[in-house]
């Protein structure tokens, strides 16, 4: 008895260097949610003048974030 299963072939860019995409999406990521913050912070200091454990829960979650990338 033959088997006639072929293994299926890899695309021809399969193994391409993407590395430079993966830096650039982690920077926008890294860039605009650290201005997202930094907004909230801004917002909640200047006009309300409140600031709750939420706002220091993200502070520490985009630090412990960055500290992780870099």
């Amino acid at each position: 008895m033959s088997s006639s299963y072929a293994a299926p072939q890899l695309p021809p860019n399969a193994f391409d260097d993407i590395s430079g995409s993966v830096v650039g999406v982690m920077t926008f990521c890294l860039v605009w949610s650290t201005l997202m913050v930094g907004l909230r912070i801004w917002t909640r200091w200047k006009i309300i003048e409140s600031m709750g454990a939420d706002d220091y829960a993200i502070i520490s979650g985009l630090v412990s974030t960055t500290h992780r990338l870099l």
